[in-house]
């Protein structure tokens, strides 16, 4: 089982169960991956803030706006991830 968040010292302060690890998000991809070759059940857990609520405090001034935005035409995507993975345009969208 692997927890992954923002903040994973504020995980910290609460014992987690045995056989429980914390990482930051940054390492999901990387956990994805380890899990997914894992045999058994595993659980993977990502504590993350709601996005609505961080749109309401970006609105309040009280979050920064993103460095930038992502925006996919849903008539053209085919779902390969590109445009997830790079400020660049999606292949497919050219």
């Amino acid at each position: 089982m692997i927890v992954t968040s923002e903040d994973p010292k504020r995980l910290g302060r609460n014992p987690m169960p045995a056989g429980v690890e914390v990482r930051h998000r940054d390492d999901l991809p990387r956990s994805q991956a380890e899990l997914a070759v894992t045999p058994g059940v595993t659980v993977l857990i990502h504590d993350q803030e709601c996005a609505a609520v961080q749109r309401r405090k970006r609105r309040r001034g009280l979050r920064p706006q993103p460095a930038h935005k992502v925006l996919i035409n849903e008539r053209l995507c085919e779902g390969c991830g590109d445009a997830g993975r790079s400020r660049t345009a999606c292949r497919s969208s050219r």
